[in-house]
């Protein structure tokens, strides 16, 4: 939610309570949490391989990002 002026937040929040402002709060500090466990997650997986094997599977993922968008790509034309 976007206010073009700072009084109206404030306005908003007496009208409202301030209720909804933490529980947006707490839902964002919980996507980044999720976020960064995600890549953490991806770093952890690799952090055992050598280096070539860390270029190889970089390679494979990437080969398969790409046949998805051109997959997608060739679906929406």
């Amino acid at each position: 939610m976007s206010f073009p002026y700072p009084q109206d937040r404030n306005r908003d929040r007496r009208d409202k309570g301030g209720q909804p402002y933490k529980d947006a709060k707490e839902a964002l500090s919980e996507q980044g949490a999720e976020i960064k466990g995600r890549v953490h997650g991806h770093h952890d997986e690799a952090a055992h391989l050598s280096e070539e094997e860390r270029t190889h599977l970089q390679e494979e993922r990437a080969g398969k990002r790409f046949r998805d968008i051109g997959e997608h790509v060739d679906d929406a034309s």
